[in-house]
């Protein structure tokens, strides 16, 4: 026993770190509990959690009025001012590699695990083979491993081969699992490795550590949880050795497939992420397996317990507010499971990718390893993407949308804003959550068109109302006394959700499509759920038309299960309860099913074909297609290849409503001896009336609570037409339903129609141009193409399952609705009732018919309205004409026909309404109306004159240059012909433009112009006279003189001068000694270094016109020096080696006749600075290449004369 001792001496270190570190695994043991105390900062003052209410909590609203902002009272600890769920990448540049660094700088590749010690360290072990740390600043350190294999030691001498899970001891030891190297590895803070002796696996992945200093660690290949007590034991906690399932239980009867990360509660219960099961599991300290969430399925659903699914989830952390969230990486999300247990997507669009932002605008590359920091928010190793990535989860959340219009701050947690249309009573939960804890407050809002009075509109005009033809009226607004009528079309038809095409995608209202969706139902969170009839599923909707799979597997079948789980085939109504229960009618496998909120599937009556009345599945159908629940839990079932109307009450006892099971359209005062053809749908009102759409009867049936069976409206004819009940007509109506003022609406199939049938008997088209499209608009210019089930929800606004679209569409019942077409120039807003414009045409005096429409009734009231004419004629000025002008109209209106007379008809006569010329002169034309007359004067002219001019009008240029001239014609017509002339003769193009090099001084340009125009005046017209100046040619020179005109001594300073001699602008000069360019851009140019034989020239470029030589040379004048042996050698004191290109070198020029002198200079400590032989080159003031100080240097100079040598100071100034 005595290999144990080590063992044990752990452990206990493990069990006194319990009470200050991170000792839970791969992520820590949080809890919203008190004994949360790993949340601590030990470098900050105590934090507590946020304690957090709102007043008041109980809010009613009405529609389009601003809120007073509900802003959070907190009495503990602050919540921190962040956006929960934002992401940002905390580090890794997302190139593969091992690069330490800060943030973005780092490099990682493929990082898996990841845990956070007592002091804000996170380790990772990243997929390099490597255990790397990061800083809460976000700096990464390589702490142990470099290549892949096993062995023991310092840093970079261990070695690894997978390392997967983490946990930390109290002394800061990293227990690391190095999976395929089947051990535990322990690393010391200072990056030291050994291996923990005697405990071997198959493939461990995750680990962690209890209070009582277990280890328990989740061995993946093994399909087991095994446990390392504290005296070195290994025994199996949960799990089959080798037997991969999914089965719940204690301890060895439980089965797993693929256990992988793992973390602890509070509580003692560990969780599971099973990997190949796609699902979390729980063990409870007494070794009690169970399934927390998911249903086996792989996929991508939210909800609670089984109607969640998952694909691969991976990583576990529990949050300081006790949610759990889950890595979900074969979907590339992140997901939270709140304390109630409610699965919600955090994080990621379900694309792989690498984008940061917020919720579903961010994405995730197989995300793995989840931990919490010392802020309270989240970090994830996003595998594939290999960088790490910080998610908040602290700050304020919501847990449902709110009424449009009104915002929630999750930075704040305030609500504010302006509700814009009414909302049933919803309860809302805000949480705050700081790294200590989380607080919930409960807030409920209603939004209510009147707070006072809950009634119907009471809506009048001012009538009757006569306007003026052509004058714009004052707006007509209707009064209303009543509760107020929402801003909202009526009859105005959008697109919730669906793509459009044929298929079964889950996602946003753009992406999502659907297979033939058969129904719709609502619930009071505005969700939508649909029938999709051909894709054997229930889908739901959420309000901005994010559609998710609810229940079914997608195959056609029969099984009652969880979500997934679950199958029907062809499902073709549905309809929902008050405790958000769902009714579906599984028409091709003739049952009633049931579906929970939570997602699981029964079956409350049917199993054969058959019309049999009974219990539950002793009962049988054919085909039910329609289904709807009265007030006390009844269903109702359109059971349409019986042609019969069933029953259900809640003990599912199912009975024959009304039908005899024959083909027709009987009518009786008993249920059972009436008939019908192939009813689809049914609705019940608030009276218990079932109204039923008798498809194949093209009628609108209606079965009184007494069983009396009698057609409500239609002829019995395929039909679009409106008006009274049984006047109107339907084309295979299939969806109805009723609100609870008295109306009807009906989806009228085979006609692409929303029918509305309203409390006082008329039937009327609510959308729908009655051609089959899917165009979104307003009323009948909007189109549908087979539309099928409908619902409402608490604002009246109508659900459409169109289901030859394949989408989902919404039409809005309230607004305003006027019974016929105002006076052409006249608009109805439809969604004020609001009656504007300019008439255009007389109107006798008409009465119009206006509805207006609220959630609670509607009300009608009567406009009347006449055009009539006020005006007299108007006659603007008749532009002069000329003979050639076709027949025009004069131009005069007036609200009656107009006649016209000519008083001349020699210039102008009256052509079928026109005015038709006749020749040259003055006319008037009068204009009548019946009751007055307008005259107005014509006049005629011959014809348009043509005109041409050129330019420019004068030109002056060199020899050779090409100038050139521009015709602008007048009248010219469409193809004018151009005529060019120099001097009179002819010359040019036929085109409006004319370029010449070749003309002469003083020549003259003209044009004739020739136009096309079949009315002209004359057909040619000459243009003005342009004259060209012809420039002389100019040319420029250059002469340089010298400040001396003997032989000097070397060194001696010659100027020079240059005298430029010409018209040139812009000189510029260019000195040259023997051929190589010196000195500046000046006329002036000296050097005290030239030699003897020197040849110094200038060159002068200069600019201007007619310039034949802008580059010129000068003369040369050479440079003529005495013998040294005549000169005086001149040695500078100082000079300026500071690079500026003046006085840079030591120049002694004399010393180019004493080829074999030699030069030393020291430094005033007498130390040999520079030694030549000769003086080719001047010293530039450097020792071994580097610049001296300034300061006094000391020379000596042997002319190897026989004389004594030359010495003396010099001095270096910078």
């Amino acid at each position: 026993m005595r290999r144990n001792k080590p063992i044990n001496v752990f452990f206990v270190l493990i069990v006194s770190w319990l009470l200050i570190g991170e000792g839970f695994g791969q992520s820590p043991k949080i809890s919203s509990q008190p004994r949360h105390i790993n949340r601590i900062n030990v470098n900050a003052a105590i934090l507590l959690p946020p304690n957090i209410s709102y007043n008041p909590a109980v809010n009613t609203y009405i529609p389009n009025t601003p809120i007073t902002t509900l802003t959070p009272a907190n009495t503990g600890g602050p919540v921190p001012p962040n956006i929960y769920g934002q992401v940002t990448t905390f580090a890794g540049n997302a190139v593969r590699g091992s690069v330490d660094g800060t943030g973005n700088t780092a490099g990682f590749a493929f990082p898996n695990y990841l845990v956070r010690n007592a002091s804000g360290l996170i380790y990772v072990t990243d997929g390099n083979k490597l255990i790397r740390q990061i800083t809460p600043g976000g700096t990464v350190t390589t702490l142990a491993g470099s290549t892949l294999g096993f062995a023991d030691g310092q840093g970079s001498i261990a070695l690894f081969n997978a390392p997967a899970g983490m946990a930390i001891a109290a002394d800061g030891n990293i227990y690391v699992v190095d999976s395929n190297n089947k051990c535990i590895r322990i690393v010391t803070p200072g990056g030291a490795v050994s291996t923990l002796p005697g405990v071997i696996f198959k493939q461990p992945n995750g680990i962690l550590i209890d209070a009582a200093g277990n280890l328990f660690i989740s061995d993946y290949a093994d399909n087991t949880i095994k446990k390392v007590s504290t005296t070195g034991v290994v025994s199996i906690v949960a799990g089959a050795s080798g037997t991969a399932g999914w089965v719940d239980g204690p301890g060895a009867t439980a089965l797993f497939n693929g256990p992988n990360y793992m973390i602890m509660d509070a509580a003692g219960n560990i969780y599971i992420a099973d990997y190949n099961n796609n699902l979390i599991r729980m063990i409870t300290p007494s070794g009690m397996v169970s399934t927390f969430t998911g249903n086996g399925q792989k996929g991508y659903a939210n909800g609670i317990g089984a109607a969640a699914s998952f694909n691969g989830p991976e990583g576990l952390a529990i949050g300081t507010d006790g949610s759990l969230y889950v890595s979900d990486s074969g979907n590339n999300i992140i997901r939270k499971i709140s304390p109630a247990g409610i699965v919600t997507t955090l994080a990621g669009n379900g694309v792989a990718g690498l984008q940061d932002g917020f919720d579903l605008g961010t994405s995730f590359n197989t995300p793995h390893g989840l931990t919490i920091d010392g802020d309270g928010n989240m970090l994830c190793a996003d595998v594939a993407n290999s960088v790490i990535r910080k998610i908040i989860t602290t700050g304020y959340t919501i847990d449902k949308k709110l009424p449009p219009g009104l915002t929630f701050d999750a930075r704040t947690g305030k609500i504010s804003g302006t509700p814009t249309t009414v909302w049933p009573t919803t309860i809302y939960t805000i949480t705050g959550i700081n790294a200590a804890g989380s607080s919930s407050a409960m807030v409920t809002i209603t939004v209510k068109i009147n707070q006072a009075a809950n009634v119907p509109p009471a809506i009048s005009y001012n009538t009757p109302n006569i306007y003026n033809i052509n004058q714009s009226i004052t707006p007509l607004v209707p009064v209303n006394t009543g509760s107020a009528v929402p801003a909202r079309e009526f009859g105005q038809t959008l697109t919730l959700t669906g793509s459009g095409g044929n298929g079964n995608n889950n996602g946003d209202a753009l992406t999502s499509s659907f297979s033939q969706p058969s129904a719709v139902a609502v619930d009071a969170a505005g969700n939508v759920y649909v029938a999709d009839f051909n894709n054997n599923l229930i889908r739901k909707v959420s309000p901005t038309g994010l559609s998710v799979t609810f229940a079914g597997s997608g195959s056609p079948g029969f099984s009652d299960g969880a979500g997934a789980g679950a199958e029907f085939n062809g499902p073709g109504g549905i309809v929902i309860d008050a405790a958000g229960n769902l009714y579906v009618a599984d028409s091709k496998n003739n049952r009633i099913r049931k579906i929970t909120p939570g997602g699981l599937v029964t079956t409350v009556a049917g199993k054969f074909v058959g019309s049999a009345d009974g219990n539950g599945t002793s009962a049988s159908f054919n085909n039910p297609t329609g289904i709807t629940i009265d007030g006390g839990g009844n269903l109702y079932v359109a059971d349409t290849f019986n042609n019969l109307i069933r029953k259900i009450n809640p003990a599912g006892d199912v009975i024959t409503l009304a039908g005899n099971g024959s083909t027709g359209s009987i009518n009786s005062n008993t249920g059972t001896s009436a008939s019908f053809n192939a009813p689809q749908n049914l609705t019940v009102d608030a009276a218990g009336n079932v109204y039923v759409t008798d498809s194949g009867n093209n009628l609108i049936r209606k079965i009184a609570p007494a069983g009396a069976v009698s057609t409500y409206a239609g002829t019995g004819s395929a039909g679009g037409t409106n008006g009274a009940l049984l006047s109107a007509s339907f084309n295979k109506p299939w969806g109805i339903v009723a609100d609870d003022i008295g109306d009807l609406f009906i989806s009228d199939f085979g006609g692409n129609q929303m029918r509305m049938i309203d409390p006082y008997g008329n039937v009327i088209t609510l959308a729908g141009s009655g051609s089959p499209g899917a165009l979104n608009n307003t009323g009948n210019v909007a189109s549908f193409f087979g539309p099928k089930g409908l619902a409402l929800d608490a604002a009246r606004k109508l659900y459409v399952a169109d289901s030859k679209n394949n989408v989902i569409r919404t039409v809005y019942t309230t607004g305003y609705r006027i019974d016929k077409p105002l006076p052409s120039g006249l608009v109805f807003d439809d969604a004020t009732g609001v009656i504007s414009g300019t008439p255009n045409v007389l109107s006798p005096l008409t009465t119009y018919t206006v509805t207006a429409y609220n959630i609670y009734g509607s009300s009608v009231t009567t406009v009347d309205i006449k055009v009539t004419d006020s005006q007299t004629i108007t006659f603007p000025p008749i532009p002069d004409k000329t003979v050639c002008d076709v027949d025009f109209d004069p131009g005069a209106t007036s609200s009656s026909a107009i006649t016209y007379t000519s008083s001349n008809i020699a210039v102008a006569t009256i052509v079928a309404g026109k005015v038709h010329i006749t020749g040259a002169g003055t006319t008037t034309i009068t204009a009548a109306d019946g009751t007055s007359t307008y005259p107005q004067p014509l006049t005629v002219i011959t014809g348009d004159t043509p005109s041409v001019t050129i330019s420019p009008a004068t030109f002056d240029e060199c020899s050779g240059i090409a100038v050139t001239y521009t015709a602008t014609p007048i009248n010219g017509g469409t193809t004018p012909h151009y005529q060019w002339k120099v001097n009179g003769q002819n010359s040019g193009p036929d085109n409006s433009q004319f370029i010449s090099s070749n003309l002469n001084n003083n020549d003259k340009i003209t044009c004739v112009l020739t136009s096309s125009i079949t009315c002209a005046s004359s057909p040619t017209a000459v243009s003005n006279q342009a004259v060209f100046t012809l420039d002389p040619p100019v040319s420029e020179a250059v002469t340089i003189t010298s400040s001396v005109t003997d032989p000097v001594c070397a060194g001696t300073e010659i100027k020079f001068t240059a005298t430029p001699a010409g018209p040139g602008a812009n000189i510029t000069y260019q000195w040259l000694v023997n051929g190589n360019a010196a000195g500046t851009n000046s006329p002036l140019f000296s050097s005290a270094s030239l030699a003897n034989g020197d040849m110094v020239t200038c060159v002068v470029n200069s600019s201007g016109k007619c310039l034949t030589n802008p580059s010129v040379t000068s003369n040369a004048i050479m440079v003529s020096l005495n013998p040294f042996s005549q000169c005086v050698i001149v040695i500078p004191n100082t000079f300026t080696p500071n690079n500026d290109g003046i006085n840079d070198l030591w120049n002694i020029s004399a010393l180019q006749g004493y080829p074999y002198c030699t030069i030393t200079v020291f430094s005033r400590y007498g130390s040999l600075i520079y030694k030549s032989t000769g003086y080719a080159k001047a010293w530039d003031g450097t020792y071994n290449n580097s610049a001296l100080p300034v300061g006094t240097y000391y020379y000596i100079i042997d002319l190897k004369d026989g004389k004594k040598p030359l010495a003396g100071a010099v001095t270096i100034i910078r």
